[in-house]
């Protein structure tokens, strides 16, 4: 099964909203983006939403690293990417002998 994205627009929350990539609750009234989604099969459709950080990384070069195989991103893959990221860049950082 694969995820068909079929709307994405910014918008400002009326109501509480997790965040889908990095699993964290926004107010009413955030700046949110609200992406509409269709899985290939036809078997239901459904809103997501990602706040500005998430939107971001997401529309960088890091979304490769991010989605898995088939560009699906699933709850707090953001987060586990960002964690993942961090740890592999303290740890190259670190000087020798340490």
């Amino acid at each position: 099964m694969s995820v068909i994205e079929i709307s994405r627009k910014s918008v400002k929350t009326r109501k509480r909203h997790l965040c889908h990539g990095c699993q964290n609750v926004f107010d009413k009234g955030d700046k949110m983006t609200s992406s509409t989604n269709i899985d290939d099969l036809g078997d239901g459709i459904w809103t997501l939403y990602y706040c500005e950080w998430c939107t971001a990384m997401i529309e960088s070069r890091y979304l490769d690293d991010i989605a898995d195989i088939d560009g699906d991103i699933y709850e707090g893959s953001v987060t586990t990417w960002m964690e993942y990221f961090v740890a592999e860049y303290r740890h190259y950082r670190r000087e020798p002998g340490r």
